[in-house]
């Protein structure tokens, strides 16, 4: 999505940023394989539905939980998760 919009020479004006040129190969391929594409509109529009607007955020069971998160924290809202779940 990030590139949909851009002019032909994106491409180009992309890969010599990060040091690839032109006939940079494999990944010039990427970039212009399309096949990507509406799975990537399909998640991000799903998202946006949701109310995501940004990383990290996780959805658990249906719940959104926006923000970096430290590991243990991560571990007591799956195991709440979890125990709702069971009942």
């Amino acid at each position: 999505m990030a590139f949909a919009s851009r002019p032909a020479s994106w491409r180009t004006d992309f890969l010599g940023a990060i040091g690839v040129s032109a006939n940079g190969g494999k990944l010039r391929g990427c970039l212009d394989d399309k096949s990507w594409l509406a799975s990537v509109k399909g998640q991000t529009d799903w998202a946006r539905d949701h109310g995501i607007r940004g990383t990290p955020t996780y959805v658990l069971n249906g719940e959104v939980f926006q923000g970096g998160r430290g590991g243990q924290e991560v571990q007591d809202i799956i195991s709440k998760q979890l125990l709702q779940a069971s009942k």
